[in-house]
């Protein structure tokens, strides 16, 4: 099976990423930037089924990754609100039901509170997931990536957002207050116009 090898990023901050599917696929997606892009590089070298978590606060986004996609979006129903165990439970279902060799994710890291500390609030994501990734055959090619880095994987791919949707308030027009609507400002913000060991 092919692979592909991309450089990301601002000058200040390349990093390499290495798409490298093998066998059975299936990635979990939110309707956000991070697994959509994930999506597109990966069906560059290969098919990869389609989930998404049904999650029990009724926030559901699963026509937007229909829309994105272009295909049927399996859905799995959250088992738990917990934070540290809900993705991990969702994963553990597909692989016990739909026999995937690999199960992928676009989880990539929050902005570092050092130089970030906007970003330390009470609804800061839990990320990365510190669960057994061999265990559960989970692979996520995006863990060592800030959210620019996707963006610009994006730029490069030529890969539209323009209907993504990265904001837990809403599903239908992004808030632009959510702690996930803050960081896609501050990816596109890092990318294109700034570089934080100059500005401060």
């Amino acid at each position: 099976m092919k692979s592909m090898t991309y450089i990301c990023g601002p000058k200040w901050d390349q990093r390499v990423v290495e798409i490298n599917p093998k066998g059975r696929c299936a990635i979990i997606m939110s309707g956000g930037i991070d697994s959509f892009v994930l999506f597109n590089l990966l069906s560059l070298v290969t098919y990869v089924d389609v989930f998404n978590v049904n999650r029990q606060d009724g926030f559901d986004n699963y026509k937007r990754v229909e829309r994105l996609t272009g295909q049927k979006v399996n859905i799995v129903n959250e088992l738990t609100t917990n934070a540290a165990t809900r993705i991990e439970y969702s994963i553990h279902q597909i692989i016990k039901e739909y026999n995937y060799d690999e199960v992928y994710a676009g989880t990539n890291h929050t902005p570092p509170l050092a130089y970030f500390p906007e970003f330390d609030r009470p609804d800061r994501p839990k990320r990365p997931w510190y669960i057994d990734h061999e265990k559960y055959k989970l692979r996520l090619p995006f863990l060592h990536l800030y959210k620019y880095h996707i963006i610009d994987l994006a730029r490069q791919e030529k890969i539209d957002l323009s209907d993504t949707m990265s904001c837990i308030a809403s599903t239908e027009k992004e808030c632009g207050k959510c702690w996930q609507c803050m960081e896609k400002k501050w990816g596109y913000d890092l990318l294109y116009n700034r570089n934080p060991e100059r500005s401060g």
